[in-house]
């Protein structure tokens, strides 16, 4: 980024000397000098609001990503869960605090 905006800015600068000792003295001036650089200013503008444009949607996309990865971890505890919960309760122990004892118990009793 750094090295592409200094070879731009140096050959709007070549331009500009070359438009002063080519054409005329008179195009020299200050506003010709304002102007050419109001012009590079307007390019390193538009090149650093692109640059951010890119991180922020390269960003975007990474978090999206990991977004995905733990939704995708939440829905497999919740299937666990909900899947230890259907075992508690077909073995009559859903109620209790402590559902492992229960089966535990009753795995001992048949």
């Amino acid at each position: 980024m750094v090295h592409r905006l200094g070879t731009q800015l140096m050959a709007s600068s070549r331009r500009l000397w070359a438009n002063c000792f080519i054409n005329s003295p008179a195009h020299c001036g200050a506003q010709a000098a304002y102007s050419e650089y109001w012009h590079i200013d307007r390019e390193v503008a538009v090149v650093n609001k692109t640059d951010e444009t890119v991180r922020i949607a390269w960003n975007q996309l990474i978090n999206g990503r990991e977004r995905e990865e733990l939704l995708a971890s939440a829905a497999g505890i919740s299937y666990d869960v909900m899947q230890n919960r259907k075992r508690l309760r077909d073995a009559g122990c859903a109620g209790t605090d402590r559902g492992e004892v229960c089966l535990a118990r009753k795995a001992l009793v048949a």
